[in-house]
């Protein structure tokens, strides 16, 4: 498994993740799980599994991606990057959208809850 729940992680002082293969290593900013937790209802915690997973075309090329895991991370990144205004409850009906610009995740300071894959080697 590459990720994990966010209810799992709002119990963690300093919430941190790291895959059995290695792919996946992450030091989860507290500040902005607690404001992902402000927005995904609380029944829903336990379902939502975190980093969200991006996938890309090309190493280093982190535009368009093709977001991987359930509706519910898909719902969550759409209202991250303020595409849908769907509720949560009804995140089972969202279509899923191609991404062309995941840079606002940035600019609205969720820089530790996505994990951009391939990533460029430091080989």
């Amino acid at each position: 498994m590459s990720t994990i729940p966010l209810s799992t992680l709002l119990k963690m002082d300093k919430p941190h993740f790291s895959s059995v293969d290695g792919l996946i290593t992450v030091d989860f900013d507290k500040h902005e799980l607690v404001r992902i937790a402000k927005i995904v209802p609380e029944e829903n915690q336990k379902e939502l599994r975190l980093p969200l997973i991006l996938l890309t075309k090309e190493i280093g090329y982190v535009e368009p991606c093709k977001p991987v895991g359930t509706r519910l991370e898909n719902i969550l990144l759409q209202k991250l990057l303020k595409l849908t205004k769907v509720p949560f409850e009804k995140y089972a009906e969202v279509e899923e959208k191609e991404l062309t610009s995941i840079s606002m995740l940035r600019r609205r300071r969720f820089n530790t809850i996505c994990k951009v894959l391939p990533e460029t080697s430091t080989i």
